[in-house]
């Protein structure tokens, strides 16, 4: 009987192992395949549920008018489906039928938890057109310049922050040494989200609000 499955990791995902670093010692004990991406996935929830904890609030308050009846995805939820565009910096809407649109993947679930919705499909990429034409421009732009100021504040926090400076002291680097560019940093992010279930602590509110996060000159 093959080993059970660690409760992190739902799929088989590709080689996520450091870098040898500073010190690439054959015989130093090897990082487990997926643990640092799992942990910069569990940086940026943290850092969202520090400076957002109000945001699914926010995101359930814009006006919807879809026909309710045949309304199948939550607009905390369709809206979450379209910030992962950015987050993961894929580049075109049609691109999240070929990264996210697998039920087999850990997607569902992540963008559940970020939603605090209990959805059990995912959406296609007209799906987020569609709803956003319902939603209007004019409540996007209400909710923008609140947005704008906390998503400035909070890039700075995670691209500078103190709990991914914290993270790649622990593999004795910096974050630029550990996942290189910001462009590679939103690929890990997308592996991360495809591949891996984050621990629950990650994801409670209760701890990220007293955390101290601060913006780090060093790179």
């Amino acid at each position: 009987m093959a080993p059970p499955i660690p409760t992190h990791q739902i799929v088989d995902p590709p080689d996520l192992r450091p870098g040898t670093g500073s010190t690439p010692d054959p015989n130093q004990n090897q990082t487990p395949p997926g643990r640092k991406v799992v942990e910069l996935g569990g940086c940026l929830v943290k850092t969202v549920r520090h400076f957002w904890p109000q945001f699914n609030d926010w995101l359930a308050a814009l006006p919807d008018t879809r026909f309710q009846p045949m309304v199948t995805y939550d607009r905390r939820f369709a809206l979450w489906w379209g910030l992962m565009l950015f987050v993961c910096k894929l580049g075109s809407r049609r691109q999240l039928d070929f990264q996210f649109r697998d039920l087999e993947l850990a997607v569902l679930e992540n963008l559940n938890r970020f939603s605090d919705c209990q959805q059990e499909s995912l959406p296609v990429n007209k799906t987020l057109s569609h709803f956003l034409g319902h939603v209007g421009s004019a409540a996007i732009a209400d909710l923008r310049p609140e947005c704008v100021r906390r998503l400035i504040l909070f890039f700075q926090m995670f691209e500078k922050g103190s709990l991914l400076q914290q993270l790649a002291r622990e593999y004795a680097s910096t974050p630029l040494q550990l996942f290189g560019s910001l462009k590679n940093l939103a690929q890990r992010l997308l592996e991360c989200f495809r591949y891996f279930r984050l621990p629950d602590q990650d994801w409670d509110p209760r701890r990220a609000a007293p955390c101290q996060i601060r913006i780090c000159d060093s790179s």
